[in-house]
């Protein structure tokens, strides 16, 4: 019971504030890292690796992500002000935070079950997918960072981020192959690499279409 406490309630609420106050602890390499993007996808992926069932799996992913945008927008409004946590949220835009976070939660969390316990029919390839797919949007986000480097001040800091983000898929790559194997892994990370890329992108387009304009 407190296991699943810690990993379904208390993870997702320490995700939100530490995403939101962070940078108080002055350590620039953690700021860049834990205000990425990808810790909000791969957690839940993570989490729901003990999960069976792919509907349990998303169910139990959509709460982690509005659980963690409730530590994040909770926090902000505790340890600063209302004003501070609802003019993120004016014309529409805590809509979409909310439901991007959800939606994200709910397809990690699937994923997670899946590769953790993945059906009786499953194709052979699946439980490595999840793997292939958490590693690739990892990658894409360090890829997204390091692009951005000729447009920043400090860019020892996000490239610093960008090579962590990047260490941590080599790690989530190297368990999918051991679980899956060489051959069905290059398949899983084939798919996953379309997948996880379309995503990625298709969150950034959204981000900055609905997420700092009124809706």
């Amino acid at each position: 019971m407190l296991r699943s406490a810690l990993l379904y309630v208390a993870l997702p609420l320490a995700l939100g504030v530490a995403s939101a106050d962070v940078w108080r602890l002055d350590v620039p390499l953690l700021t860049a890292v834990l205000t990425a993007q990808a810790p909000w996808v791969v957690l839940p992926f993570l989490v729901c690796l003990r999960v069976h069932g792919l509907v349990h799996g998303a169910l139990v992913g959509c709460l982690f992500g509005l659980l963690a945008m409730t530590g994040y927008f909770g926090w902000e409004w505790l340890a600063y002000d209302a004003h501070a946590a609802l003019s993120q949220m004016e014309g529409g835009r805590g809509l979409f935070w909310f439901a991007g976070a959800t939606a994200a939660g709910g397809v990690s969390g699937a994923l997670g079950a899946a590769s953790g316990h993945p059906p009786a029919r499953a194709p052979r390839w699946l439980p490595g997918f999840g793997w292939a797919w958490a590693s690739i949007v990892l990658l894409a986000e360090a890829a997204y960072q390091l692009r951005q480097l000729a447009f920043l001040d400090d860019r020892t800091v996000v490239a610093g981020g960008a090579f962590v983000l990047v260490a941590v898929a080599v790690v989530l790559a190297a368990v999918g192959v051991r679980r899956s194997g060489v051959r069905l892994f290059a398949v899983a990370f084939v798919l996953a690499l379309v997948a996880g890329s379309a995503g990625f992108a298709l969150m950034l387009w959204a981000e900055h279409t609905f997420a700092y304009v009124p809706l």
